[in-house]
């Protein structure tokens, strides 16, 4: 219950005295003592006051705010209710005194004030924060006060990014059960306050602590709260031509949301919170639906560029990949939703390779699925029946500059579907383990079951079939490279890069289906066993061969690497007479290098992919 009504200004009186009969330095004494009614005086006369002595009534009151909180079992008694009421008091002064500096612009007083504001910012958001939560404020008056200070100066500004209090406070207001659709401006300052301490590096760190440290419940009410502001967007351009808003402070607001889950969708322990949400198939059909709708609000062709769209395009399809257990399933969520088929149409829009290179960014890494997802395949394998006619035609120009990735696109659908045309048709076995005994005909059957497989427990980087075949790989090769290989996988663990090998394993099963398929049905080439083919979707039209040494120039920069074992493998290959293959798979935005030797078979003998090496790109 609140002590009293602050929205109606109203609190029983404690004095009867008159405010308009006392002079300033008879005022200025009674609120240092800390009078109940010189506060609200001070309040009623404020806009008298001259901004000195707005500044110096400030410093005054504030010195209340330096009592502890009164505990909860105690604020029915006197003295405890005098100090909160007091605080809150001095809470409104100092606002008053902050939205003051910002209307009168004048940088001598805004300096003052903001001074004022650093010496006292802790106490001034924890109390503010406990005179809401014990209903002396409201939730929207503590956004308020975080929005004016944060847009003061750049020294408070900093400060206040630099404060715990502050990313509790925030916290506090978009956890608790304010309906932000139901104000017109709350939702523009939560995201502006979100945008600001979520890309400034320590306060995102301790705004995350900050929600990461209440209940799962309160972390469900804030995320839910940030995804609500994309329902706000999209509000708000239905409402811009009456409402007067500007096309260009839409697309900043777009921008804003952007770079918001940009940051949220990087931290893994949100994931469950977002992907309930959905905020990324949201976000998607805000970009495709109103997006085109601020450009024909837009009198300047400048404010709302095609390639905006791109770039939104391209942030949208990065958050699939920070959802690693559920990346397959998005990406084919936001096909579905329209993506690549506006990617495609903005092809034909692009007017340099850096307007080439997002939208080549997007296409390459959804073909670069395919082989993983069914779904994905399906959603894919009819393209000419959703994608415009005269767009394929533009596209088929040599000259247009999307033509490169427009003929990558189609090579690659074309690849996957000889692949899966041929699944039946071309047997292979692939070899997991990376013993290269098992290159030998003669050798024990390869064992092909997975949940036989087993990595090397110093370094995680190699994987054999059997502690035999990890004795005699030791003896050979691994021992010269497991120390260099287990510090590269240290490191990247600890960036989150680290390939996990059910991913490898599946890559591989996919690649061995993808070698036989080139060669019945005419794609490869005969080359010598001293070539290298690069087969995947970032390769040149899916395919390209490479001269060896050509392929160990670019190779040795890889996580992963290792000197010893790639001249072992060309040793073998050179000798057998054999090819060797390099696949490429996306991971997230980084490059799988899968290393394999494909043994064609002779007579009756069964075509084999042997997994021999995997890098990272």
């Amino acid at each position: 219950m609140p002590l009293w009504d602050r929205s109606q200004g109203k609190r029983p009186s404690t004095a009867a005295k008159s405010a308009t009969a006392e002079t300033y330095p008879t005022l200025i004494g009674r609120v240092t003592d800390g009078d109940l009614d010189a506060i609200d005086t001070v309040l009623e006369r404020w806009p008298k006051f001259s901004n000195d002595r707005k500044t110096a009534v400030c410093a005054a009151v504030l010195r209340h705010l330096d009592a502890p909180f009164p505990s909860p079992s105690f604020l029915n008694t006197s003295e405890r209710r005098k100090t909160l009421e007091r605080s809150a008091g001095a809470l409104d002064v100092f606002h008053n005194l902050i939205v003051s500096a910002k209307a009168d612009s004048s940088e001598s007083f805004m300096n003052d004030a903001s001074r004022i504001a650093i010496e006292h910012l802790e106490p001034i958001i924890s109390w503010h924060r406990f005179t809401t939560l014990r209903g002396l404020h409201t939730m929207s008056n503590l956004l308020y006060l975080l929005f004016d200070l944060i847009s003061l100066t750049e020294d408070l500004q900093l400060a206040l990014l630099s404060s715990r209090c502050a990313m509790d406070a925030l916290v506090t207001f978009a956890s608790s059960s304010i309906d932000l659709m139901a104000h017109d401006d709350l939702p523009e300052l939560f995201l502006y306050l979100l945008h600001h301490c979520t890309t400034h590096k320590v306060s995102q760190r301790l705004l995350f602590d900050a929600i990461l440290d209440s209940p799962r419940s309160s972390q469900r009410r804030f995320l839910a709260n940030v995804v609500s502001l994309i329902d706000f967007a999209s509000i708000a351009v239905a409402k811009a031509p009456k409402s007067g808003r500007k096309p260009i402070d839409l697309v900043r607001f777009f921008i804003f949301l952007q770079a918001t889950f940009d940051n949220f969708s990087k931290e893994w322990k949100f994931s469950p919170f977002l992907l309930e949400q959905g905020y990324i198939a949201k976000y998607l059909d805000l970009v495709l639906g109103d997006l085109p709708r601020i450009r024909r609000l837009a009198d300047r062709w400048e404010d709302v560029p095609p390639m905006l769209d791109a770039n939104l395009l391209l942030a949208t399809f990065k958050w699939t990949h920070f959802h690693r257990a559920h990346t397959s399933k998005l990406i084919h969520q936001v096909v579905q939703g329209g993506l690549l088929v506006r990617a495609i149409e903005l092809l034909t829009l692009a007017r340099g390779e850096a307007d080439v290179n997002v939208l080549d960014t997007i296409i390459s890494h959804i073909t670069g699925y395919l082989p993983f997802s069914d779904r994905l395949w399906t959603a894919l394998e009819f393209w000419d029946d959703y994608i415009d006619e005269s767009l394929v035609e533009c596209l088929m120009n040599p000259e247009e500059p999307g033509h490169e990735t427009w003929t990558k696109f189609i090579t690659s659908v074309e690849i996957q579907r000889y692949v899966m045309d041929a699944q039946e048709s071309c047997p292979v076995t692939w070899v997991n383990c990376q013993n290269m005994s098992h290159l030998d005909p003669a050798y024990s059957n390869p064992n092909s079951d997975d949940d036989d497989i087993k990595s090397c427990s110093q370094c995680h980087s190699v994987v054999y079939c059997s502690d035999e075949c990890q004795r005699e790989d030791w003896k050979r090769v691994h021992r010269f490279e497991c120390d260099n290989l287990r510090d590269a996988h240290y490191e990247l663990k600890k960036e989150r890069l680290w390939v996990p090998w059910y991913v490898r394993l599946r890559t591989m099963a996919a690649s061995s289906r993808i070698v036989p398929t080139f060669y019945h049905r005419g794609f490869a080439r005969e080359e010598g066993a001293e070539s290298i083919h690069v087969v995947g979707f970032f390769a040149n039209d899916g395919h390209d061969i490479l001269p060896l040494e050509k392929y160990y120039a670019q190779a040795r920069g890889f996580k992963g690497w290792s000197p010893n074992r790639f001249e072992r493998i060309v040793e073998e290959v050179v000798s057998r007479d054999m090819r060797l293959y390099s696949f490429l798979f996306p991971f997230g935005f980084s490059r799988i290098h899968m290393l394999c030797i494909f043994d064609r078979g002779i007579g009756e003998k069964e075509p084999r992919m042997h997994h021999v090496m995997s890098l990272l790109e």
